[in-house]
């Protein structure tokens, strides 16, 4: 909780920033905490065995500590996996820095890192938006709406058609005249969102998570089955279970629902995804 302590809290606490420091974007791992400051700087706290806080340390931090970045380097967004932390630059490059056993970092190695280091982007390629999974995989958008995984893939959620582990950026499968807005990064699965609107989904499947009506697993994108007419404008995922956002404010949920994630008033999973039931005139 970055609060100094190791105290659980049950009511929001003030993280113990620096002073007269200005945040603009946050992420959470399994068990870390990241945040970019205003001046483009990041702050990270909570465990760091495999180096997930990039202040080269394995020492775990109870208060925010500034992670160790390359000079002149200025970050725009973050990302947090399980003990992975990814980040963007001004300059649309990437740094990655903790755990690296299933490639997760895409410098090429499977040795962990507890400083940033540069991901092994093809050439020419600049990086919009990026998402970290809890399960070792990473998700790059490109600014051509291309995308780019790398790290975990038992469950195909590199979309690459495979089910083999990569430590560089391998390119996601996508239907042709495709183009990515947003992204995110389950456990074991992989959302976009299409500049059209629509949804593609890839990887496990066990609790129906990619939306396309089945529980099989795919190694490439498959259309999630969208009820007619709607937009999506941003999207979530749990270990196994799937958000949306839609262009009128309301959402849609999908997949493991055992303890009533997908906030329909059951908790029976579903494999299409369905509305959450939200309070009279709420907006998301």
């Amino acid at each position: 909780l970055g609060d100094g302590t190791t105290t659980t809290s049950s009511t929001p606490i003030a993280v113990d920033l620096p002073a007269d420091t200005t945040i603009t974007a946050v992420a959470a791992g399994s068990r870390h905490s990241l945040a970019v400051t205003s001046t483009g700087t990041v702050l990270a706290w909570g465990l760091n065995l495999t180096g997930q806080l990039g202040d080269g340390t394995t020492t775990s931090s109870n208060t925010p500590v500034a992670v160790n970045l390359p000079a002149n380097t200025t970050i725009t967004a973050i990302a947090a996996g399980n003990a992975h932390s990814l980040a963007v630059t001004s300059t649309g490059t990437m740094l990655a820095w903790g755990a690296n056993l299933t490639g997760q970092l895409g410098d090429g190695t499977n040795s962990n890192s507890n400083t940033p280091i540069a991901v092994n982007l093809p050439a020419n390629t600049t990086i919009t938006a990026i998402a970290a999974s809890s399960s070792g995989h990473s998700l790059a958008v490109t600014s051509t709406g291309t995308m780019l995984a790398w790290g975990s893939n038992f469950t195909g959620q590199l979309g690459d058609g495979t089910t083999t582990n990569s430590n560089t950026p391998v390119a996601v499968d996508l239907p042709a005249n495709t183009t990515i807005t947003a992204v995110a990064a389950g456990a074991g699965h992989s959302l976009a969102v299409t500049s059209a609107g629509t949804m593609l989904a890839w990887g496990g499947n066990g609790s129906g998570q990619l939306g396309d009506g089945s529980t099989t697993t795919s190694s490439t994108p498959v259309a999630v089955d969208l009820p007619v007419d709607t937009t999506i404008t941003a999207v979530a995922a749990g270990a196994g279970h799937s958000l949306a956002l839609t262009s009128t404010g309301t959402m849609l949920a999908w997949g493991f629902n055992a303890s009533g994630q997908l906030g329909d008033g059951t908790t029976t999973n579903s494999s299409t995804p369905i509305a959450v039931d939200l309070p009279v005139d709420t907006t998301i």
